[in-house]
């Protein structure tokens, strides 16, 4: 069986302004710095994911589908990856669009972060999606994204593959609450909901909104919701209900991307065989300690320093 495993989604240019506080309105203020970063979450996922399974002396492939524009800063992105390992040899290239870019406020004293988006690059379509050869992977990460009914035929398309050969894994993060996204659960083993996507289906607290989301989800699927400081709750394969303290580090210095590493760092474990229980500690483990430090490129060394191991 195949143990590749491919990310599907978006990848954008985060341009990120570090200050010392976030302005007001009309303010007129000066950056302490600025950094340019690889950003969407299966991208930044795939990026992180690649650095895990290294630093634990792994040889799993990482690939990551997605489009470019035709653009110097796509040039910049593909760049990066390449330098992390991550295969795009599926990837398509748009002309007459432009790299979408994230702008970033990064507050240097609380460590929180504000974005404004900026996206003329179609998405994804269903044709780019099947013709990847789904025998060459063994889990397959699909973004939920506002394009409902292009994921939902992405999904199908990878579950009728899924049940026919009994070797693949697939997992969705559900993070903004657009309509029509709760539909995709059905067709996934693995699903990530943020807190925000509980907040807008009426739910305060992450064990209660697994509990709701079962209904909606195949049998035996894995649920998964981080919140934040108070941790992670999941609904593992047999239904029962898990939890996870957050782990704080030292100084929060940079949230940018605690989600995307938390996912990452559940699928690495779960994809070599971890409980649901040891996967949401990993995570957890590593997520905090990525909020230690800036950016998402030095995570391997990071685990490793800090002695995070599956």
């Amino acid at each position: 069986m195949a143990d590749a495993i491919l990310f599907v989604g978006f990848l954008c240019l985060d341009d990120v302004l570090e200050c010392d506080h976030y302005p007001t309105e009309d303010e007129d203020t000066q950056a302490a710095a600025r950094q340019l970063y690889r950003g969407g979450n299966p991208a930044n996922s795939s990026v992180i994911l690649a650095q895990l399974i290294k630093a634990n002396n792994g040889n799993t492939a990482v690939s990551l589908l997605t489009n470019f524009a035709h653009d110097g800063q796509a040039e910049f992105l593909r760049s990066d990856l390449t330098r992390h390992g991550v295969d795009f040899s599926h990837a398509q290239t748009i002309d007459n669009c432009h790299t979408p870019t994230s702008f970033i406020i990064r507050n240097t004293s609380s460590g929180s972060r504000t974005i404004v988006n900026y996206n003329d690059l179609p998405p994804l379509t269903l044709d780019a999606f099947t013709a990847v050869p789904l025998e060459s992977y063994g889990w397959v990460h699909i973004e939920g994204r506002r394009n409902v009914e292009t994921i939902e035929a992405m999904a199908a398309h990878a579950r009728a593959f899924a049940d026919e050969h009994g070797s693949l894994t697939l997992s969705t993060e559900l993070e903004k609450p657009h309509k029509g996204l709760l539909d995709l659960v059905k067709y996934f083993d693995v699903v990530f909901f943020s807190k925000d996507f509980a907040h807008a289906h009426g739910y305060e607290k992450a064990s209660t909104f697994l509990q709701g989301m079962k209904q909606h989800a195949r049998e035996g699927a894995i649920l998964i919701c981080a919140w934040g400081s108070k941790g992670a709750d999941a609904v593992d394969q047999n239904g029962a209900v898990l939890h996870c303290d957050a782990y704080t580090p030292g100084k929060v210095i940079d949230t940018l991307g605690a989600g995307d590493t938390f996912n990452a760092a559940v699928i690495h474990a779960l994809s070599v065989g971890k409980s649901v229980a040891s996967a949401l500690h990993y995570a957890n483990r590593v997520a905090g300690a990525k909020c230690g430090v800036i950016g998402m490129d030095t995570i391997g060394a990071v685990v490793s320093d800090n002695g995070i191991h599956l």
